[in-house]
């Protein structure tokens, strides 16, 4: 009856530790899925913020050259460059 409750006693404690072991594992990645998370809005924001400033500068950049029709026959495809990263790429 005593090896018995030895027993019981040991699986008990294995439980226990393998439950805190489980608890640690679980928290470390609960708190990388936040990171991500975070990661995630910062890089989202930060294209946003890209975006909106090639969208300006390509504005600019037509600005400047609609007094010149020699640079519009260069630059003829600058709508390619507003549309970066807004686009899939067309197959040839």
């Amino acid at each position: 009856m005593e090896c018995l409750e030895t027993s019981l006693c040991q699986a008990d404690e294995e439980k226990t530790a393998t439950a805190k072991e489980i608890n640690k594992k679980a928290k470390v990645i609960t708190d990388m899925v936040m990171q991500l998370a975070l990661e995630r809005e910062r890089l989202h924001k930060q294209m946003s913020l890209l975006s909106k400033e090639n969208k300006i500068l390509v504005a600019n950049f037509r600005k400047g050259c609609d007094d010149n029709d020699h640079d519009k026959e260069i630059f003829g495809n600058v709508d390619m460059a507003s549309n970066i990263g807004t686009k899939e790429p067309e197959e040839a």
